[in-house]
Order: structure tokens, then sequence, then C-alpha cells
């Protein structure tokens, strides 16, 4: 559980989804935005999070070096003979 507690408190993605729906409550409590207001910039913060992560998933896997290829056995032809 420590570990991901770690990985958690590392995230980008964390901390901007933390900031932002803790700089939106204020506006919230004091009328300022209606809850339907909060839920609707919430849900786009989810997609647009979610889109992140697609996107640095496919990048990592667009990056990632190919396997090396098997070890082939060659036999040279001529030498200890």
């Amino acid at each position: 559980m420590n570990d991901v507690f770690k990985a958690l408190v590392g995230s980008r993605k964390f901390w901007i989804t933390a900031i932002v729906l803790v700089s939106l409550a204020p506006l919230v409590a004091t009328g300022k935005m209606s809850l339907q207001e909060y839920t609707t910039k919430v849900e786009h913060l989810a997609g647009l999070l979610v889109a992140a992560i697609a996107i640095e998933g496919a990048a990592e896997k667009w990056n990632a070096s190919p396997p090396p290829p098997p070890p082939v056995n060659v036999k040279v032809v001529g030498e200890g003979s």
C-alpha cells in the first residue's frame, strides 16, 4: 500500500486533479458555481486525464525499442578443420 501511495503522490495527473477539485470547491460553496457546473467540469477533467493517460501509454509503446533478434548459431567454414 505504501508503494501505491508513493506513486500517487508522485503523479502529476493526481496533483492536477487535486488542485482543480480543491480550487473549484469554494466556488460551489459560495454559490458562484452550481453543483451541476462543478460536476460537468469534473467530468471534463476526467475525460482529459483518460486521454492524457492513453496518449502517454501509446507514446511509451511507440518509443519502446524492439526486442533484440534471437541468437543465431553461425558455423564458420574453414576454421579448425
